[in-house]
């Protein structure tokens, strides 16, 4: 219930201060308003709960007003600066259970970063962004499907580049196991028909 209230207040809060600037955590770099609430509102579609993860791709559909850059990498898992995948809440929780702990101690700085990040890739991580819309539709649960294609669909039909980059996501679901998140995809490629073409292969 919690995170239910806190995605929504951040939906409502991005989406009515859209250009207003604020620092990255522990960065001197600024970035959007609404560009933030997107990222932090992608972080809920990996969520462990089914509902807050629905809610997480629902909301996403009404914003509208998000970068590019941004919105671009929600159909990416992997992070544009060095190609990392990103890890979803469910992959992390396992690896911390099955390592049996967190630092060692046997290796000099064994936890210590990785990797220097330039700007962009940091408010990009930071974000949350990558592969949301990925993760959301090949999500177990329907619901949590249905809701992405609805949110990919609302983005595309008044963006035309991304609605070229959505395509082939929406063709997949065609193959849906669930016939209701079949026809929603056609009926999505039927509303975004004026920006797309569709290819002999599709």
């Amino acid at each position: 219930i919690v995170r239910h209230v806190v995605l929504k207040l951040i939906w409502l809060l991005g989406n009515t201060y859209p250009e207003n600037e604020i620092l990255l955590p522990g960065s001197e770099h600024e970035i959007r308003l609404i560009d933030d609430a997107f990222g932090k509102i992608c972080n809920g579609v990996t969520d462990l709960s089914m509902q807050v993860r629905t809610l997480a791709s629902k909301l996403l559909g009404g914003m509208k007003l998000v970068s590019p850059k941004f919105l671009n990498q929600t159909l990416d898992k992997k992070l544009m600066s060095n190609m990392r995948r990103k890890r979803t809440a469910h992959e992390l929780a396992w690896e911390n259970v099955t390592s049996g702990e967190w630092a060692s101690g046997k290796k000099w700085a064994d936890d210590a970063p990785r990797e220097l990040l330039d700007a962009e890739s940091i408010s990009l991580m930071s974000s949350g962004a990558c592969g949301a819309f990925v993760h959301g539709l090949e999500d177990e649960f329907l619901e949590v499907r249905s809701a992405a294609v609805e949110s990919l669909c609302q983005l595309s039909i008044s963006n035309p580049q991304f609605a070229n980059m959505a395509l082939d996501f929406l063709v997949d679901m065609f193959n849906d196991e669930i016939e209701d998140v079949r026809l929603k995809a056609i009926d999505s490629l039927r509303m975004i028909s004026e920006h797309i073409i569709l290819r002999d292969d599709q």
